[in-house]
């Protein structure tokens, strides 16, 4: 009996153990964390032509990270300042509260070595597939 009782606690075990293993096996990503300072999802593209960056914050409306305001560029490269960024995005989905779009103000303008970006109006997270900024 006692070894019957062994039998089927190992199997009940095992069976635990295999439904943990598949737990984790969902196709696609999910994001752990919405800090500003995080990666804002999937495949989206961020890149920089024309200058060094360190890294890219962006600002939004409140803790949900789900309206997204603006962003702040801080470059490594100090031969930018004073050159203003353009910014190309794409979006789909979502949507804007107004005017679509980010303008950027001179890199030094309020700090060195710092851009900041504003939306046009406030932009409802749906897919921002991707940003491009230009400095030149």
């Amino acid at each position: 009996m006692r070894s019957m009782l062994q039998l089927l606690g190992g199997v009940a075990v095992a069976g635990a153990v295999a439904a943990g293993a598949t737990a984790f096996t969902g196709s696609g990503i999910t994001p752990t964390t919405t800090t500003s300072k995080s990666f804002i999802g999937g495949t989206a593209r961020q890149q920089v032509y024309g200058a060094s960056v360190d890294k890219i914050v962006y600002t939004w409306t409140d803790g949900t990270k789900t309206v997204l305001t603006g962003f702040d560029i801080y470059f490594t490269d100090t031969t930018v300042e004073t050159k203003v960024p353009t910014v190309a995005q794409n979006t789909t989905g979502g949507s804007w509260a107004g005017a679509s779009g980010f303008t950027c103000n001179a890199v030094g303008t309020n700090t060195a070595q710092v851009s900041n970006c504003s939306a046009a109006s406030n932009y409802t997270m749906g897919a921002l597939n991707y940003i491009d900024i230009t400095v030149l």
